[in-house]
């Protein structure tokens, strides 16, 4: 069995904010985030990664935080937004929030996009 290790490196792009205009900062690295938001996409990778290998049998290489759509980022950081736990709390709220085990977040599919970017959409 292959076990998961996240590639933390590169940026993602910021998504505008709302009113079109880019912030200040181009781009948020992995160490930008706080633990609880790291553990939340350790946990989503972790379930990528072991969906992918179920369905295709290999994984080139790892998920990288670089492969983020700036989408997806903005909607983790809503997620995670004034959490003061730790890693481990993070990614229980994954594992929790996709086994309907959440009032408040429904279950999320991850999925690449064209652009080889992880995206997310809620199950119908």
């Amino acid at each position: 069995m292959q076990t998961f290790t996240l590639d933390t490196t590169g940026l993602v792009p910021c998504p505008a904010v709302p009113d079109g205009v880019q912030p200040l900062a181009l781009a948020i690295a992995w160490t930008d985030l706080d633990p609880f938001a790291q553990g939340y996409i350790e946990a989503l990778f972790a379930e990528l990664t072991s969906n992918w290998l179920r369905e295709h049998k290999y994984l080139s290489q790892a998920f990288r935080f670089s492969d983020l759509a700036p989408e997806t980022l903005a909607r983790i950081m809503g997620d995670c937004a004034g959490a003061t736990l730790g890693r481990e709390d993070g990614a229980a709220l994954w594992r929790d929030r996709q086994a309907g085990r959440h009032f408040v977040y429904p279950p999320l599919t991850a999925y690449l996009g064209d652009d080889g970017r992880v995206y997310l959409r809620e199950e119908a």
